[in-house]
């Protein structure tokens, strides 16, 4: 049965370090401003606090979100691809 996961032709662990690796990715640190930024975020958008986080440091980073999350990209508070 698929669940709709990923699979990787190599090990998980092998994936994420190279998927993960400078410059494609950039680590943020969870700090006051996003913490701030989570908070301002209206109380009609996604309840799931991971996907907070994720939505205000896009937000103060000025990023494009990568995702197919509808509740994320209907909710047009944050430029999403």
């Amino acid at each position: 049965m698929n669940l709709g996961r990923l699979q990787f032709s190599m090990p998980t662990d092998e994936w994420l370090s190279k998927a993960t690796a400078p410059p494609l990715v950039q680590m943020c640190r969870l700090d006051a401003e996003v913490a701030g930024e989570v908070a301002n975020l209206p109380d009609t958008f996604h309840r799931d606090p991971a996907d907070r986080i994720i939505v205000a440091t896009a937000r103060l980073r000025e990023a494009t979100l990568v995702t197919a999350d509808l509740k994320i990209i209907e909710s047009n508070i944050v430029r999403t691809l």
